[in-house]
C-alpha cells in the first residue's frame, strides 16, 4: 500500500495523513494524485473544532458610562508679557529693548512675583522691508522681540500687575490662562459625583430589562483636562478721573472624569 500525506500547517493543529490503497493509486497521473489529496486535506480544514475553553465565565453585567463634574476658583494665572522695539539699527532696537525688559523685571518683581515664577518664553531679532514692484525688497529697520511668561499665585492681583507692567513700558500682553494648581481634591468630588451618575444610567438600564442591578465589580477611569471657563477682560475707571484698572475675572474651572463602570446584575 502506497501511503500519501498533505500538511496544511498554518490551518490545521496537525498534519493530515491521508492514505490511499494501492489499487486507487495505480494508473492515476501525479497531477491527478495531488488533487486528490489536496481535495481530501480542504475538506478535513472544513470541519469544526471543538476545545474545552479555559476562559473564566463572566457574571453578567451592565456596563455603562459615567461623567462626574466639579468646580472650583482658579488659583493660578498664567500671562504673557512682553517688549517689541524697532529702530533702524539692531543695535538700537537692541538696547532700547533691554532697558525695556530690565525695567518690566524689576517691576515684577516689585508685584511680588518670584523670580522662578519668571521665564523668557521668546525672544527675536528681524529685520523690517519695504517691498517695491520694480525693486528688490530693501530692509528699512529692525524689530526685537523679548516675551516672558509670568505665573500669579494669587489671582485677584491680576489687574495691577498688568496696569504696573505696561505703565513700565510693556507695550505687548496675550494669552492669559487659569488653572487649578491642587486638583485631588475637587477631582475627588468629580469620581464621588461621576458614580452617581453610571449608577442612575445603570438603574434605568436594569429596570427596563427586568433585572436587578448588583454592586460595581470594575471601574476604568479615563481622567479628562479640566476645562476653563470663559476669562472676561474689561477696564474699568478709578477713582477721580484717574487712567482706568485693568479688570480680569477669572471665573471657574470645571474639571471633569469620565469613566466605564461595571454593575453586576441578577
Amino acid at each position: 500500500m502506497y501511503k500519501s500525506m498533505a500538511t496544511l500547517p498554518s490551518r490545521l493543529s496537525r498534519p493530515v495523513k491521508l492514505e490511499l490503497p494501492e489499487k486507487n493509486l495505480r494508473g492515476c497521473s501525479m497531477r491527478k494524485l495531488a488533487f486528490v489529496i489536496l481535495s481530501s486535506a480542504l475538506l478535513s480544514v472544513a470541519a469544526p473544532t471543538f476545545a474545552a475553553s479555559d476562559e473564566k465565565n463572566e457574571p453578567p453585567s451592565i456596563i455603562v458610562q459615567g461623567e462626574g463634574k466639579a468646580y472650583a476658583k482658579p488659583t493660578l494665572a498664567t500671562i504673557e508679557i512682553g517688549v517689541v522695539s524697532q529702530d533702524a539699527t539692531a543695535a538700537q532696537a537692541l538696547a532700547d529693548n533691554s532697558k525695556a525688559m530690565a525695567d518690566l523685571f524689576k517691576t515684577v518683581g516689585a508685584q511680588g512675583i518670584a523670580d522662578k515664577d519668571v521665564q523668557t518664553s521668546s525672544f527675536d531679532i528681524s529685520p523690517n522691508y519695504i517691498n517695491s514692484s520694480n525693486r528688490a525688497p530693501k530692509i528699512s529697520g529692525y524689530t526685537v522681540r523679548n516675551e516672558v511668561t509670568v505665573r500669579v499665585h494669587k489671582v485677584d492681583k491680576i489687574g495691577s500687575l498688568l496696569d504696573a507692567v505696561v505703565y513700565s513700558g510693556a507695550n505687548q500682553v496675550s494669552r492669559i490662562s487659569f488653572s487649578v494648581e491642587d486638583k485631588s481634591r475637587v477631582l475627588d468630588d468629580a469620581r464621588r459625583d461621576l458614580i452617581e451618575d453610571a449608577r442612575r444610567k445603570a438603574t434605568l438600564y436594569a429596570q427596563a430589562a427586568g433585572v436587578e442591578l448588583g454592586k460595581v465589580i470594575n471601574v476604568i477611569e479615563d481622567l479628562g483636562r479640566p476645562h476653563a471657563m470663559p476669562m472676561a477682560m474689561s477696564m474699568r475707571m478709578a477713582p477721580g478721573g484717574a487712567p482706568p484698572e485693568t479688570s480680569i475675572a477669572g471665573g471657574e474651572q470645571e474639571l471633569t472624569v469620565n469613566a466605564t463602570v461595571v454593575f453586576a446584575i441578577h
